[in-house]
């Protein structure tokens, strides 16, 4: 069933990336980092993501007429590969395509934070020791928070902490730096 939602999921977030008319306020983020599985058996791993994002007024510009909280409303539409290892029991490597929901609130001149919550498609391919490996695609859901350092009026640098909820092993905390560049 997991197979039959890859395409509809994947042309949403093409949709997304595709920037609206007249947007005033996007970016793009990439970031690297750690990867900390919630399982025993498996090492540190690493993580490397990248994603779109837009105010979400500016997909529906009635919502600024609906108080200050719509335009702190963000979209973004991610994917990357995360990975980690053990000897004894395998390896496990993940490509995400995710969709999240998050808010920015500016705290002043040289720091933002954020937060936020998606889910998506997580592609799980896991390889045992003994020569054989498993494929899959499985739904899972990340929640996140992070602190955005801005270095230059359209550049900010991210320090991020995100959690993965993912059958196959592929769940745990990622910790990542980035950088975001806006237009």
């Amino acid at each position: 069933m997991t197979h039959r939602l890859a395409l509809p999921l994947l042309l949403l977030l093409t949709l997304l990336a595709v920037p609206p008319a007249g947007a005033i306020e996007q970016y793009w983020t990439a970031k690297a980092g750690v990867f900390l599985p919630d399982k025993d058996e498996l090492d540190s791993g690493f993580n490397l993501e990248g994603a779109y994002g837009t105010r979400l007024i500016d997909l529906a510009p009635a919502l600024s007429r609906h108080g200050k909280f719509w335009p702190k409303v963000w979209l973004e539409a991610g994917g990357g590969y995360y990975q980690a290892d053990h000897e004894q029991h395998g390896d496990v490597a993940v490509l995400p395509v995710t969709l999240s929901a998050l808010l920015r609130l500016p705290v002043n001149k040289v720091f933002g934070l954020y937060a936020g919550a998606g889910g998506g498609l997580y592609l799980v391919s896991r390889d045992f020791p003994d020569g054989h490996d498993d494929t899959n695609a499985d739904l899972g859901a990340q929640a996140f928070g992070g602190i955005a350092f801005h270095v230059a009026p359209k550049v900010d640098i991210t320090a991020e902490c995100k959690w993965r909820m993912v059958k196959d092993d592929a769940d745990g905390a990622v910790l990542s730096g980035g950088v975001q560049v806006a237009f």
